[in-house]
């Protein structure tokens, strides 16, 4: 379970992270809530459940309460796209991604940390999955089983920068065809 990275896309943040976990075989769901003071709990179930068959899913926002509406939702500081093409990842322009995570082979969730809280933007940009923008996404834990497929593979941080970006970098989404950009919190 790589730990820093779950530190670097909460950094500091105070309230709740939430988790989904489903069953492999019998597609059995459980909504569970950590609070971000201590995620030891977390790391461990996540572990757990992944030896135990389970897919294991975060969102990656803070939540202000145990929940996963938007009304729950609190703050996030970085902007993500679940890239489910099956191919490699396109070649990415300034910024560049802070977190890579191969879900399973050729998918991908690309994360950029800001330093303030945005999304749909980034999915047209490059053709991502316009479904994984919402506020209470929910996205793959790195260091577990990913059960969907028939071949089961780890969930893993494929590649992870110190990158820290203003939301002014991502202006060049509001040329052209791209005006939709949407802060994460309205």
């Amino acid at each position: 379970m790589d730990h820093q990275f779950f530190d670097s896309l909460f950094n500091g943040s105070k309230g709740w992270l939430a988790a989904t976990f489903i069953e492999a075989s019998t597609k059995r769901v459980q909504n569970k809530y950590y609070s971000l003071d201590s995620l030891s709990d977390f790391f461990q179930v996540c572990e757990d459940k992944s030896r135990q068959g389970w897919n294991c899913y975060f969102v990656p926002a803070t939540m202000a309460k145990q929940g996963r509406t938007k009304q729950d939702f609190k703050e996030s500081n970085v902007v993500w796209m679940d890239y489910d093409k099956g191919t490699s990842l396109p070649k990415f322009e300034e910024p560049l991604p802070s977190h890579v995570v191969e879900s399973s082979p050729g998918k991908y969730h690309v994360y950029w940390q800001l330093d303030e809280s945005v999304n749909r933007a980034l999915a047209a940009q490059y053709g991502a999955d316009k479904s994984g923008v919402d506020c209470t996404q929910l996205l793959r834990v790195p260091g577990t089983i990913n059960y969907k497929y028939d071949a089961q593979t780890v969930v893993s941080v494929k590649s992870s920068y110190p990158l820290t970006y203003p939301v002014g970098d991502f202006k060049f989404f509001l040329q052209g065809s791209h005006r939709s950009l949407q802060l994460l919190t309205r």
